[in-house]
């Protein structure tokens, strides 16, 4: 120790020493000094900093994004990075709560996480806007390995630049970028080449930003070019394979994309907003041999690339959205046909299936034609191509020029005729589509109403027009606006919102909307505003008030001075609706006010902050007693009255209305005709039951679809407590005499919630009679067997009636549905029930021959190779009379090798649902809570939540929820809501539907 100190010591005597106190001030004049040499290199010289550094070659993984660096052919010596001190120039698109800063030639990378993160904004900052890329995409799925599959590309994107700017900001998702590939060059030669000097990978925007050395110069145009790859993958969205398997087992992969709604930045980068519209040129790379590839618009030449690869070189697009764009490769076949327009139609189908898609492709020719005939301009490709792809999400996508289907496949030995209507449908929507969504693109997704919603209208107003006896605009009415009504009586949302929903609102409200201002203007007028607004917004984007601007415009040339926008607005921008309250206040004068309608009229929402107040400008129309010619007039807009929004109420003046006589049937007044208002009505009681005599004496003077909306609007009133409930339920008084499928199908919606609430109580056999009542007569009129020149909605009537009457016991409907059950089952070979009665004819042969039907059905139903045909059986299984055979079923439906595991929850549902096996089930579920599935328990305690009303029910539930963990506490909760409600219901209506009973000659029945 001693010797270390003193060579320690000796060491010290060397060198140069200073005082304390000179060695502070030295530091303190060199802190000076930096300062000052900063402040002057700040104010004169360049706001980036260059080093040079030696990096090795890695990947670098960015939170769902991936930059990569592959720098070929250059040695570690030769690579720089370059780095900023603070983002160059214009950046604030690149600011974000967290984000990855990435120098061009770097490694490693910086995070920085901010701590108040501002509201999360994903728009693009339109700087710079594209207007045409270079697209090439090799889809390599030839890998023995799923896991090794993946796509290459290459893309140029040719840039306007609209603002000074110093970066670029695109869309990325889950993409390998190669930076070394990144160029970014001016189109005008001598102007100065930008360098990129720094990336930012944001993957919460879902940006890579390019950080340049320089601003860009305003009105001048660039090309970015960029390498990437990605696994590709079995996920919904992008670029994702596919599968099949042929009768001989073997394996088959297809690639195709799926876009919608801005996931084109999965598959590329890319400007992916619907406002962002530009030409592309397609080039897709695939194997030679079976596979064919597919996009938007035609191949114009093939290349050779290298061994067994060939490049589909195809035409320039039109100007479009990223998310229409569409690629695919597949191994399938194809039939095509020119329709009667000019363009080439093919359908693209799995081999094997040529069979199933006839009728499609026929009718999507003739679709297409209609909008081709109909709507201006015509449709700008040549051709429009058809996939049926059964494994891609949703029904189906409209990208322009090449659909891509879930299921367009149509037999009719298995199908039924609902279900080749529903195809048509969607064939209506994809190709109008092809005009609203594609030509003419929402600016937004905000603005999304105007693509779907007209769409959906089209769907039933072509089919209508192609297929007149059809009755398709009134079906409409039954199926898609009184639906909507429901939903949108409870949801919480406007139709026109920053993120839409693809829901009901979204597709049948706006349908709703469009079908309004068709009933205001007309059919001709309708028509010339809407090809007005496609040919003025052809290959452009809109918002909402571009429309209205048109519609004003179109209907001053007809003297119609009317701002549509302010019209129409309050119907986008408000959740709910309003129905509109009728009092004749005296021979030849009507009073209209309005209120909001939804569905907790006791709770207070018109103070929400609605932009409108929760008014409306509505469109009055009716038809009285006294004239009836009304319900066929075709309506102008100086036809119509108006209760606008800034009255409380107005007067309607007319010697037709006139209500003096209550004992009268031929004094009524009917508010909004063919329901083409979305409103609902509301009378005084005097008005209520005149209508109601009308329909008893003679229904036919009402259209089905107002005898619709009658029973609609009287039932929906009175469960909101603005209607007493005895007149909603004499609104169904007069369905004995009618047969007709419009206006019963509101009536059965109202009696399966009936038939819920009584079906465990003293009344369900004075409701049993009733039904038997008013079926028995549509029975006898339409029977079971078809015709062949039957329409869709006889077809649906038929089977709607033949269930109602077996299941409530008709004797003729037994009868018949045991005698087509035993000729089918004695001679399968020759003869199967129609597709739309098999339902009706395997559950009643079964109901009827008990254990012989029911193991000949069972037997069907293991042995048959038909998916479709297996699932429409097994639910026939679920209609024994005998306990000890409902039983057995249930055994089997948790046994996979008995019940298809698919099947399981589908016959537990069935026969939770049924007044005859409920409490069977329910026993059975209480006895093996801990093996079931929780889906299927739940299922059914929801089903005995809805039914049952023993004094048990709620003890059994808390026994159930404390022993297992088969029965959530949420499921708990909504079953004992439903269950109270129903009590209480039935508390506050008892002594209702005992008069109402007994006043219809039922009391007898009532225990």
């Amino acid at each position: 120790m001693e010797e270390q100190t003193r060579t320690t010591s000796k060491e010290r005597t060397r060198g140069f020493y200073l005082s304390v106190p000179c060695a502070c001030a030295l530091v303190l004049l060199a802190v000076i000094l930096a300062v000052a040499v900063g402040v002057i290199v700040f104010i004169t010289g360049p706001r980036h900093v260059v080093c040079q550094c030696h990096l090795p070659n890695t990947s670098l993984p960015v939170r769902g994004i991936v930059v990569r660096e592959e720098f070929q052919g250059l040695t570690n010596s030769s690579k720089t990075c370059l780095t900023t001190t603070k983002p160059p120039l214009s950046t604030s698109s690149a600011q974000t709560a967290s984000t990855t800063t990435t120098p061009l030639d770097a490694t490693s990378t910086t995070t920085t996480t901010a701590t108040q993160p501002p509201p999360v904004n994903k728009t693009l900052p339109g700087q710079v806007i594209p207007y045409h890329y270079n697209l090439q995409l090799f889809m390599d799925m030839y890998q023995n390995d799923t896991s090794l599959f993946k796509v290459d590309g290459n893309v140029s994107i040719f840039l306007d630049v609209k603002e000074p700017t110093g970066n670029v900001t695109l869309n990325v998702k889950e993409l390998t970028i190669f930076r070394e590939s990144l160029s970014l060059k001016p189109l005008t030669a001598n102007l100065s080449v930008p360098r990129i000097v720094q990336t930012i990978s944001d993957d919460e925007k879902e940006f890579y930003v390019l950080l340049l050395n320089e601003e860009l110069a305003v009105g001048e145009r660039y090309e970015l070019s960029i390498r990437f790859e990605d696994q590709l993958t079995s996920s919904p969205y992008g670029l994702t394979y596919h599968s099949y398997d042929d009768k001989s087992g073997r394996t088959h992969y297809l690639v195709i994309s799926h876009f919608l709604a801005s996931k084109a930045r999965y598959a590329f980068p890319c400007f992916d907003e619907p406002r962002y519209k530009a030409t592309f040129n397609i080039t897709l790379v695939r194997k030679v041999g079976n596979y064919t590839s597919w996009s938007n618009t035609d191949i114009i030449r093939k290349e050779p690339r290298g061994d067994n690869y060939v490049a589909d070189v195809y035409e320039r697009t039109p100007k479009m959205s990223t998310y229409i764009l569409a690629f695919a490769v597949v191994n399938f076949d194809y039939m095509e046909n020119v329709t009667s327009t000019g363009v080439m139609y093919r359908t693209i189908f799995k081999p094997d299936t040529i069979a199933e898609v006839t009728m499609s492709h026929e009718e999507g020719m003739r679709i297409l034609d209609w909008f081709n005939q109909n709507l201006h301009p015509p449709y700008p490709l040549s051709k429009l191509d058809n996939i049926i792809a059964r494994d891609r999400p949703g029904l189906a996508m409209e990208n322009w020029g090449l659909v891509i289907y879930k299921n367009i496949l149509f037999n009719p030995a298995v199908n039924t005729v609902k279900t080749k209507l529903g195809i048509m449908l969607l064939l209506v929507r994809q190709v109008c589509h092809q005009w609203f969504g594609n030509l003419v693109t929402p600016k937004a997704w905000r603005w999304l109403w105007l693509s779907e919603g007209f769409a959906a209208f089209f769907e039933y107003h072509v089919i209508h027009s192609l297929h007149p006896s059809w009755r398709q605009d009134e079906f409409f009415v039954v199926d898609k606006l009184q639906s909507v009504f429901i939903h949108d009586a409870n949801k919480h949302w406007p139709l026109v919102k920053d993120v839409p929903r693809f829901d009901h609102i979204l597709f049948y409200k706006g349908a709703s909307i469009v079908r309004m201002l068709h009933a205001i203007f007309g059919e001709e007028l309708f028509l010339r505003a809407t090809n007005a607004y496609l040919v003025k917004h052809q290959y452009g984007s809109v918002e909402t008030s571009d429309l209205w601007t048109v519609f004003s415009e179109e209907a001053a040339k007809e003297n119609i001075t009317v701002d549509i926008g302010n019209l129409m607005e309050p119907w986008l921008q408000q959740m709910h609706y309003p129905v509109v309250m009728v009092t004749v206040l005296q021979a030849g004068v009507l009073e209209v006010s309005q209120q909001l309608f939804h569905s907790s009229m006791d709770s207070n929402v018109s103070d929400d902050g609605a932009k409108y107040g929760y008014k409306w400008d509505i469109p009055i129309t009716y038809a009285t007693g006294s004239d009836t010619s009304s319900f066929s007039k075709n309506y102008t807009y100086h036809d119509i009255s108006w209760l606008y929004r800034t009255q409380n109420s107005t007067l309607i003046e007319d010697v037709n209305i006139n209500i003096t006589d209550s004992s009268s049937s031929g004094e009524w007044v009917l508010v909004n005709l063919h329901q083409t208002g979305y409103y609902r009505v509301n009378y005084d009681e005097e008005n209520w039951l005149a209508l109601v005599r009308q329909l008893d004496a003679d229904h036919t003077v009402i259209p089905p679809v107002n005898r619709a909306q009658i029973i609609d609007d009287a039932f929906s009133l009175a469960r909101v407590g603005l209607l007493n409930e005895s007149i909603a339920f004499r609104t169904l008084g007069f369905l004995r005499n009618d047969t007709d499928y419009v206006s019963w199908t509101p009536a059965v919606r109202a009696l399966d919630e009936l038939e819920r609430r009584l079906r465990d109580t003293r009344f369900y056999g004075a409701f049993k009679a009733f039904v038997i009542d008013m079926v028995t007569n549509a029975y006898n009129n339409y029977g079971l067997e078809a015709d062949s020149e039957d329409t869709p909605l006889v077809i649906f009537q038929r089977a709607r009636v033949a269930h109602l009457a077996c299941r409530y016991g008709v004797k003729s409907c037994l009868a018949d549905a045991s005698r087509l059950f035993n000729r089918w089952t004695s001679d399968q070979e020759n003869y199967r029930p129609s597709p739309d009665i098999m339902d009706v004819v395997a559950c009643y042969g079964i109901w009827v021959g008990g254990l012989e039907a029911w193991q000949t059905v069972y037997d069907i139903y293991n042995t048959t190779d038909d998916p479709r045909y297996a699932h429409r059986l097994v639910k026939s299984l679920t209609c024994p009379q005998d306990p000890w055979l409902i039983r057995r079923v249930l055994e089997f439906s948790t046994d996979s090798t008995k019940i298809k595991e698919l099947h399981q929850l589908t016959v537990f549902r069935t026969l939770a649902r049924s007044q005859h096996s409920l409490h069977i089930v329910w026993n059975f579920v209480k006895e093996n809570i801990k093996t079931l599935r929780k889906s299927i328990a739940r299922d059914v305690v929801m089903a005995a939540a809805r039914t049952l009303t023993g004094s048990t029910f709620i003890s059994e539930m808390e026994l159930l929820s404390n022993s297992t963990g088969s029965i959530s506490p949420s499921v708990l909760t909504s079953a004992l809501s439903v269950f109270n409600s129903r009590r209480l219901w039935m508390e506050d209506h008892g002594s209702m539907m005992m008069q109402w009973f007994t006043d219809m000659g039922y009391g007898n029945y009532i225990l």
